[in-house]
């Protein structure tokens, strides 16, 4: 992306060229294992799309595929100052060709564990050199030619391009295919590598194991040489020692065969003797690991024996611990269901006497509202009665009252009417309501 952005114009407002196109695609051999070693350290995964696309050809005018061919297909006794200023580097992490420069990056990518190969640098310009025109590859998309120089393109990608086929559309921006074929050759890359790099591994293993068992094989060779040299050093003495014991001085009248026959007969003694007790020692050594090994055969009984006695007495405890703790837990369960059916009743009891005792409540209390509720009834009725007396003594006065006004009316505007019809009018006695 910084050198798509550098190099190919997006800040100017000319979106991708077909020239940083085709460099995006060589640099895909480089950045496809720095890539891969941040995607796993981060476990993330990288997903690239085409932005910012110039559907006119208008901006791209000013540097057309036809300049970029006429640059690279200049010879190389050309004024070097006018093809410098073309593939000229644009920042510290690009070459002098324009690609990816991913020397800066093996540290990084070193601390992640993913170490680059040499090779790589050969595909690099460091500083400023002198440019010399190569073998050009050829790149064909919707119909036009893309030339680049051999150093651009990494044997990889050749090999990619070539499995993927001719018919490969770089424009329409498929890279997915061409990461695969470029990823799967440097995963098989990888891998024979590995397999040389074990295979080495496994031989210097087997040339280091060969080595260390030839020196031990001498070693214990030059061992038995040296303990054969002490031995036969330690036989010459003790021969010298019994030839000093069994010298014979010089006055002697015995011969020299006789000298020998008995000092041959001394030896042979000494030999039969030492014969004897080394058969006796022997013997004793034998009677000795026999007694041993009895011995050993009769701990190993007894501890058998001491084991299986072991074994049956714990089968004994065991049967006789696990019927108490039955016995226990059966009087456990007994006492801790007595002491629930305790609590069972008791509550029972308690909510026996609590409904008695709220039942007598009730009552007393219905009781008292009955006779609440009755002699308020009696005040009603006590009250209801008063009030109609007070109604009918008032009725009454009002209706003596009118009788005293109309006898009064009569009198007044008719008198002798009201002489006439005093006599037949009878006066009705009170009746209280």
């Amino acid at each position: 992306m910084r050198a798509m952005k550098t190099d190919g114009g997006l800040t100017r407002g000319r979106g991708i060229t077909d020239i940083t196109l085709t460099k995006w695609i060589l640099e895909i051999l480089q950045s496809v294992p720095i890539c891969i070693a941040l995607e796993n350290f981060c476990g993330t995964r990288n997903i690239t799309s085409k932005q910012h696309v110039e559907p006119r050809s208008s901006r791209h005018s000013s540097v057309s595929m036809e300049d970029e061919l006429h640059h690279l297909s200049r010879p190389a006794s050309a004024s070097r100052t006018k093809l410098e200023k073309n593939v000229r580097g644009t920042c510290s992490s690009k070459t002098s060709n324009g690609m990816l420069d991913v020397a800066s990056f093996r540290r990084s990518l070193k601390l992640l564990g993913l170490e680059l190969e040499d090779s790589s640098k050969e595909h690099h310009d460091c500083g400023k050199k002198k440019l010399a025109l190569s073998c050009r590859f050829c790149l064909k998309y919707e119909g036009r030619m893309t030339l680049c120089t051999g150093r651009f393109l990494d044997s990889s990608v050749i090999r990619a391009l070539a499995r993927i086929g001719p018919g490969f559309d770089f424009y329409g921006l498929n890279r997915e295919s061409l990461a695969k074929a470029v990823y799967e050759e440097w995963y098989f890359k990888k891998l024979r590598e590995a397999r040389q790099k074990k295979e080495q591994q496994t031989l210097e293993q087997v040339e280091g194991q060969t080595k260390k068992e030839k020196v031990q094989e001498e070693n214990i060779r030059k061992s038995e040489i040296n303990f054969s040299k002490w031995k036969q050093m330690k036989i010459n003495e003790k021969k010298s020692e019994q030839c000093v014991e069994l010298k014979v001085p010089q006055n002697s009248s015995c011969n020299t065969s006789q000298s020998f026959s008995a000092k041959q007969e001394k030896i042979n003694s000494a030999f039969l003797s030492w014969k004897q007790e080394k058969a006796k020692e022997l013997r004793k050594k034998v009677l000795e690991d026999k007694n041993k090994r009895k011995a050993e055969e009769d701990k190993r009984k007894e501890d058998e024996e001491n084991k299986a006695a072991a074994n049956t007495a714990f089968q004994m405890w065991k049967s006789k611990t696990d019927e108490v703790l039955r016995l226990k837990s059966e009087v456990q369960e007994r006492k801790k269901k007595r002491e629930e059916e305790k609590k069972k009743k008791d509550m029972q009891e308690k909510k026996e006497n609590a409904r008695s005792s709220f039942d007598a409540w009730k009552r007393v209390k219905d009781e008292q509202l009955k006779n609440k509720s009755a002699e308020e009834k009696l005040a009603n009725e006590r009250r209801t009665r008063e009030k109609h007396v007070r109604q009918s003594e008032r009725l009454y006065e009002s209706e003596q009252a009118f009788e005293e006004w109309l006898d009064h009316a009569q009198e007044k505007f008719f008198p002798q009417k009201n002489k006439k019809q005093g006599l037949r009018r009878q006066v009705q006695p009170w009746v209280p309501c």
